[in-house]
C-alpha cells in the first residue's frame, strides 16, 4: 500500500507517470487511467486509438504487495508506452516469437529505471527485495523520478537515428567501437568527406550497435547525422582510402 495516500489512487499514479514524463519528454501521464480487480495482471498499457493505463488494486492496495513493486509495475508498463509512442522497435527490433518484451522494451525499461522482467516472479520479487523502500528519500526518488537520467528520446531518435543508451552501455559500447579493429571511428572536430555530401567536420559522436554515428556540419552548412562507416576520414591533410582487401 502506498505510503503517501495509504491506497493507490489514479491521481496519485497520474502523478508518477506525469514525472516519468519530465525525464522522457513524452506524455504518458494524459493517458486515461483506470483500475481492475484481476488476479492474473498487475497492470496494463493499452496500445492503439484508445490508450491507456490499468492497475490492479487487488495487489496494489494489498497490505501485502511490497510498496517498491507497485512503483515498479508502473514504470514496467510506462516502458511499454515509451516502445509504442516512439516506435523504438525500429531500431531495436526483436524476434517473431517476442511480442511484447522484446529487447526494444527491455531498453525502455532501463531507460525509466524499471526492472526488466516479463513477468512478476520470484525473480522480480527478489528485485523488490533487493530495493526495498527504506526511508522518505526512497519514496522522494521514486515519485518524482530522479533516479532515471533525462533525455528527449523521440528527439534523440530524430537527431541521431539511433536509440539512447543508458551511461553505463553508452560508454561501454563507446570503447568497444574505439578499440576494434577495422571500424572507423571520428573524434569531435576531425575532417571528413561524404562522397554525396562533401566535406565536412564532426561536430559530436554517439555510439550505436550498428557502428559510430556521427553528426556533422558539411562546408555548405548543413548538418546531418550519419555513420561512421559511410565516411571517409582526413589525417594530416591528406584522404584516406580504405585499403583493398587482398585477394
Amino acid at each position: 500500500m502506498s505510503t503517501i495516500t495509504g491506497k493507490w489512487t489514479k491521481e496519485h499514479i497520474r502523478s508518477i507517470l506525469r514525472n516519468l514524463d519530465k525525464r522522457t519528454g513524452l506524455q504518458g501521464g494524459e493517458l486515461p487511467i483506470e483500475f481492475m480487480s484481476s488476479e492474473r495482471f498487475l497492470g496494463m498499457y493499452y496500445r492503439g486509438p484508445n490508450q491507456r493505463f490499468a492497475f490492479s488494486t487487488r495487489y496494489f492496495n494489498s497490505p501485502t504487495f511490497p510498496e517498491r513493486m507497485a512503483y515498479d509495475v508502473i514504470r514496467h508498463e510506462y516502458a511499454h508506452y515509451v516502445v509504442n509512442v516512439t516506435g523504438l522497435t525500429r531500431w531495436v527490433p526483436h524476434g517473431p516469437r517476442v511480442k511484447h518484451h522484446g529487447d526494444d522494451w527491455k531498453l525502455a525499461c532501463r531507460l525509466v529505471g524499471a526492472n526488466p522482467h516479463r513477468c512478476y516472479d520470484d525473480e522480480a520479487y527478489r528485485f523488490g527485495a533487493e530495493h526495498p523502500i527504506r526511508n522518505e528519500r526512497d519514496v522522494e526518488i521514486l515519485e518524482q523520478a530522479l533516479d532515471v537520467p533525462p533525455v528527449d528520446i523521440v528527439g534523440h531518435l530524430a537527431y541521431w537515428d539511433c536509440p539512447p543508451l543508458p551511461e553505463d552501455q553508452r560508454l561501454a559500447l563507446d570503447e568497444e567501437l574505439r578499440t576494434a579493429k577495422g571500424r572507423r571511428y571520428f573524434t569531435v572536430g576531425q575532417q571528413l568527406l561524404h562522397t554525396q555530401y562533401g566535406f565536412g567536420r564532426v561536430l559530436d559522436t554517439y555510439p550505436a550497435r550498428g557502428g559510430q554515428m556521427v553528426r556533422i556540419r558539411f562546408d555548405d552548412a548543413d548538418e546531418r547525422t550519419v555513420p561512421a562507416e559511410v565516411l571517409l576520414p582526413i589525417i594530416d591533410g591528406k584522404l584516406q582510402l580504405p585499403r583493398r582487401k587482398k585477394r
